[in-house]
């Protein structure tokens, strides 16, 4: 529940009443289920440590409401001084879209204290409830007169009056949708048989499946080429566009929403071979190299920011750490170019970064460094600052808390996203680094762009930087067909009727 003016829920719960205890209690542990409905109701329990009257401990018990790891913060107390806690919790609090704010035994807090943690949550949009649990009615009386002295509007109401204003929390858990049916075992074939094959080895209803996912992914490529075909050369409208000009949107496309986004493995494959079959079309030849990507190749095209790896993020204190991890996990890059993005290129719910507007003029990258690189295992050179950036829905938060944190630092738009704290001036590229590996240790991944020097200096490649890249990790590679021949020749496309004749056959 959230209002537009100042307005503070004062629950009086002058009995402490077990009813209260268990409501608290359910509400703690409505956010971390899976079938709540992010966004229309995510209330946090705050409790205050005994004893921790001043901001610093506020700021703790706040994390930790948050859902941070006491254990974890314990850890990081020698990277958080008391004014940067107090800062990563207002933050994380407005990153993680929370609408209401409990805060039990609210009589233990100073006034001070309580208007603190209003002013954080007001900064949020979200609701204040103070669970003020003494039966001491003159101090009761004295503290609602300063709150409302501060200009809040404080509305009194019996504890049990509480659940009537709020949603019935076992209404609002969704239940969660069935599993998807196993998929069969696919054939190994490439792209140019894959579709022939599958119909070939699998049943009607298997074919069917695999095959309404196969064309809405071809129908989704030839779209957005058409679409990027009309904004960079419209004046030939049957050329298809170099590879030249539209590698880096379409790498972005393939890893933030075709390709990187699919759920498992099957349909992470389909997708792929259904793509590579429509810009085949397009002259450009996106191949596939899955022999040494393990026993199960196809697991490897599915992005490694899953949900588990992004909750797994936010159980420490510090925004700015779990940011750069969260990208160089979605771009498969260690954290070189991050100093590039600016506060004001990145959306408020931390959905998108945008590069910077001089990206490929006056960027200090420049056309000096081209985007196809023969060098490459994947004909690209990939940058973190390449191109806009979608990030993951479980990872949004993440972002937004530490844009939260940089605009409650006083950064503006021109101000870098992620800074030096002991000198502006300086780029944080080995802190961040220095970060994501510990991070990435703390929830077991081990990526391999993120390796020390000099293990990223591999004897079996001749002493030579490896050189890494969301393509590159997952065996792809892009090049150039001959685009004057695939004018004259345009991409065949099954009819509806070409598909009723191959389905009785």
């Amino acid at each position: 529940m959230s209002l537009d003016d100042p307005w503070i829920g004062w629950v009086d719960n002058g009995d402490d009443s077990p009813h209260t205890v268990t409501y608290l209690h359910h509400l703690a542990q409505y956010r971390r289920h899976p079938g709540a409905a992010a966004g229309d109701f995510a209330p946090i329990v705050v409790r205050p440590t005994p004893g921790g009257e001043n901001r610093l401990a506020l700021g703790f018990d706040l994390l930790t409401a948050l859902g941070k790891s006491p254990e974890i913060m314990h850890s990081e107390r020698h990277r958080l001084r008391g004014g940067s806690v107090w800062g990563n919790a207002r933050a994380w609090l407005i990153g993680s879209q929370v609408t209401d704010v409990f805060l039990d035994r609210a009589h233990h807090l100073s006034t001070k204290l309580l208007l603190d943690l209003a002013d954080a949550a007001g900064r949020a949009h979200a609701t204040t409830w103070l669970i003020w649990s003494s039966p001491h009615a003159e101090l009761a009386a004295a503290t609602v007169a300063t709150l409302t002295e501060a200009g809040y509007r404080v509305d009194r109401i019996p504890a049990p009056t509480l659940r009537t204003m709020l949603p019935d929390l076992h209404a609002a858990v969704a239940g969660q949708p069935p599993p998807d049916p196993p998929w069969p075992p696919l054939p190994a074939a490439d792209f140019t048989t894959f579709r022939a094959a599958c119909r070939r080895h699998l049943g009607r209803d298997a074919f069917a499946r695999v095959d309404a996912v196969y064309r809405q992914a071809r129908d989704r490529t030839d779209a957005w080429m058409d679409s990027l075909h009309n904004l960079v050369r419209p004046e030939a409208p049957t050329l298809p566009p170099a590879l030249a000009d539209i590698a880096a949107p379409l790498l972005g496309w393939l890893r933030d929403e075709q390709i990187g986004p699919t759920p498992n493995p099957a349909r992470a494959l389909i997708t792929l071979r259904a793509t590579q079959a429509a810009l085949f079309g397009h002259a450009i030849l996106l191949s596939w190299q899955p022999d040494a990507l393990g026993p199960d190749p196809a697991a490897r095209l599915v992005g490694d920011l899953t949900h588990q790896a992004a909750r797994a993020l936010t159980t420490g204190a510090s925004t700015a750490e779990a940011a750069g991890t969260v990208l160089a996990l979605h771009l498969n890059l260690p954290p070189t170019d991050l100093h590039c993005f600016t506060v004001g290129g990145i959306a408020t719910d931390g959905s998108t970064l945008a590069p910077p507007a001089d990206s490929f003029t006056n960027h200090h990258h420049g056309a000096a460094h081209a985007v196809l690189a023969d060098q490459s295992p994947s004909g690209l050179r990939e940058r973190a600052c390449l191109g806009p950036i979608r990030i993951p829905q479980p990872a949004r938060p993440i972002i937004a808390a530490h844009l939260a944190y940089r605009r409650l630092q006083g950064a503006d738009d021109n101000d870098p996203f992620f800074d030096y704290r002991h000198d502006p001036r300086r780029r944080p590229t080995a802190v961040l680094r220095d970060a994501a590996i510990r991070l990435c240790e703390r929830i077991h991944v081990n990526p391999p762009w993120l390796h020390r020097d000099p293990c990223k200096y591999g004897a079996d490649i001749g002493l030579t930087p490896r050189i890494h890249g969301w393509l590159i990790e997952r065996g792809l590679a892009l090049a150039q067909l001959d685009r004057y021949t695939a004018a004259r020749h345009p991409a065949y496309r099954y009819t509806r009727t070409d598909q009723l004749l191959l389905d009785d056959a």
